[in-house]
């Protein structure tokens, strides 16, 4: 299955572009704030993959990107899954970049359609694992958990204010700034809560048993993560404390029973 999949998608694959947090990009993202502004509506595609790529340009900072065949492997599973999941479309396809040089163990989505991998988790994975890893990524992307994540957040409610609409462009920066800042925060630093990473992680175990590849890869990966002595090195991302590595795999083992052994 994993080979058919491979083959059809060696034309169609598309790595993560290279961004620098440019003029252009912050300026692009100046008409993203008024737009939510002015209408008072949900983000859509547009200023969903400008705030990803604003958040990735944070989350990379100065580290340095893999070009070599990890960021290939990885790039080919995200768009298999994406293409054969259905995933919702984006603005501008399913991105995935390898952080070279960081060794902790995560993982993170970010809207627009933006997944990162760190080597140290990309290394740790044998086999059907990193499917499971890019599966609840890609999970995320799906429920949209970073987007709700800002709606959610202070800024909206300061976005969509009566005064909202006579913000100057400096006040919008800073906006921008803080949105991309948020997300970062949540996506690093805090993690999504609880029921929303089991919520990522039901998604992503449906997404393996419908392209075939057995569940037990996802707990594979939650106990080696769990067993980890770079454990504490990550916070956040794939490797969220809440809830812990033993609750999400107290939560598989739920999901595995509610099907038929022959399903399995």
């Amino acid at each position: 299955m994993r080979a058919i999949i491979i083959t059809t998608l060696l034309a169609t694959a598309t790595v993560m572009p290279t961004y620098a947090a440019t003029d252009s990009l912050v300026n692009s993202a100046f008409s993203v704030l008024r737009g939510i502004v002015e209408s008072q509506r949900d983000l859509n595609p547009e200023q969903e993959n400008k705030l990803g790529r604003a958040a990735a340009v944070r989350i990379i900072g100065k580290r340095s990107l893999a070009t070599d065949k990890s960021l290939y492997h990885v790039t080919l599973l995200v768009q298999a899954l994406a293409k054969i999941t259905d995933a919702p479309p984006t603005l501008t396809g399913y991105h995935s970049a390898v952080i070279a040089d960081d060794y902790s163990l995560n993982a993170f989505a970010l809207p627009g359609g933006y997944i990162l991998i760190t080597q140290g988790l990309y290394d740790l994975c044998e086999g059907d694992e990193l499917l499971a890893v890019l599966a609840h990524e890609l999970a995320h992307l799906n429920l949209k958990h970073g987007v709700n994540s800002i709606k959610n957040a202070k800024l909206t409610a300061t976005l969509t204010s009566a005064t909202a609409t006579t913000l100057s462009t400096t006040e919008l920066a800073k906006l921008f700034s803080e949105s991309a800042a948020s997300l970062t925060d949540t996506l690093v630093v805090k993690g999504y809560s609880r029921s929303t990473e089991l919520e990522a992680d039901a998604e992503a175990f449906k997404m393996l048993r419908l392209i075939g590849v057995s569940p037990m890869a996802f707990d594979s990966i939650l106990r080696k993560i769990g067993q980890s002595t770079t454990k504490n090195d990550a916070t956040g991302g794939f490797f969220s404390t809440h809830p812990s590595t033993d609750d999400r795999r107290k939560n598989l083992d739920q999901l595995l029973a509610s099907i038929e052994p022959t399903q399995q």
